[in-house]
């Protein structure tokens, strides 16, 4: 029976990352054991340069930016609210702002990055919402840590 080494060479990018870390997890595997890597990754049969091709592959998974997308709520109490979220790529995106979510959301912005995101969102009346619900919390706290400490007085 001729039992084949398995090549990661036509799997989706989700599959190319997993693929990768079984090639670098086989390979610290068998370097535990004093042996040298034994698996080819995406057609490249050489075990040396399949774990090269591995490891420059989740380097560049890490590197791949989020795809961000900025909000604003147009229906219920928090009409009018701004906020932002990351998505994997734009096909996850589309697929969650479906016609449930377009009638709750209206898309501001798509695909800008952490800063332009949190940018969009910041705006005097958000900035000073947010101090007031913090300064809120920790009087809520602070009040609670009272109580405590008159049952031990």
């Amino acid at each position: 029976m001729i039992v084949k080494k398995p090549v990661f060479g036509l799997l989706s990018a989700d599959d190319e990352v997993m693929g990768a870390k079984l090639v670098v997890a086989h390979a610290q595997w068998k370097s535990y054991r004093g042996k040298r890597p034994s698996m080819s990754y995406r057609g490249e049969l050489n075990p040396r340069k399949a774990l090269e091709l591995a490891l420059k592959d989740l380097n560049d998974s890490v590197k791949r930016p989020a795809y961000n997308v900025v909000f604003k709520t147009i229906v219920g109490t928090h009409n009018g609210v701004i906020t932002w979220s990351s998505f994997k790529n734009k096909k996850f995106f589309d697929e969650w702002y479906d016609g449930e979510m377009k009638i709750w959301y209206e898309v501001i912005a798509e695909g800008v990055s952490d800063d332009q995101a949190v940018s969009l969102c910041s705006t005097p009346e958000a900035d000073r919402a947010a101090f007031i619900a913090s300064i809120k919390e920790l009087g809520q706290y602070l009040t609670a840590i009272e109580v405590s400490a008159s049952k031990y007085a």
